[in-house]
């Protein structure tokens, strides 16, 4: 039977070459109010998804705009605005210099 854990990913990041390793465990209030925090992380990070869908498939649809895999899309919910960020051509670059 192989009791070896499988290796993490951070390990990957700090090569034992270079770093010294030391584990420690949390307390369990320590453990109950991260896993507090890291619910509502994930949370936060499935409204960012959310929140870009539907600028894509809605709020672009209606200015006219075609969803560039390119583009950059900046919002500012409570001021009710977005802004699209296209990189330009290079000729129009060159144009501008």
């Amino acid at each position: 039977m192989n009791d070896q854990k499988a290796p993490n990913p951070v390990d990957n990041q700090y090569p034992e070459k270079d770093w010294t390793k030391s584990t420690y465990s949390f307390t369990s209030e320590e453990k109950s109010k991260l896993l507090s925090l890291d619910t509502i992380t994930q949370i936060g990070q499935v409204a960012q998804v959310m929140i870009s869908n539907l600028i894509q498939n809605q709020c672009l649809d209606r200015v006219g705009v075609a969803n560039n895999p390119e583009a950059r899309i900046v919002y500012d919910i409570p001021q009710g605005i977005f802004f699209i960020f296209t990189p330009r051509k290079k000729e129009e670059v060159k144009k501008e210099s």
